[in-house]
């Protein structure tokens, strides 16, 4: 995965990584298998969905997924480290 490639969302995701002391490779390796690479049943579903939505549904399919994935993701790390998720929209726990 190339840095240049990376969303605002991949870059936080890294950041809170290193805080918890990961370094940079180890962290894109973690985002990758965390958020991008889709399990069997995730694939299961979007095959079956292009099915019935046509082929140009299937990659917007896989981003939705991948977004879906990217924000659980953080959400799961804002609440391993402590951070109030509760009641806040994630963009103002992002801005800090």
């Amino acid at each position: 995965m190339k840095s240049s490639k990376l969303t605002f969302l991949d870059k936080k995701i890294i950041k809170l990584l290193q805080d918890k002391g990961f370094i940079k490779s180890e962290a894109l390796k973690l985002l990758s298998c965390e958020v991008y690479e889709l399990d069997h049943k995730e694939r299961s579903q979007i095959l079956e969905e292009s099915k019935h939505f046509g082929k140009n549904y299937q990659e917007a399919a896989i981003l939705k997924h991948i977004e879906t994935k990217r924000e659980n993701y953080i959400l799961s790390l804002l609440d391993q480290a402590n951070y109030v998720v509760a009641g806040r929209h994630i963009n103002d726990l992002l801005i800090q």
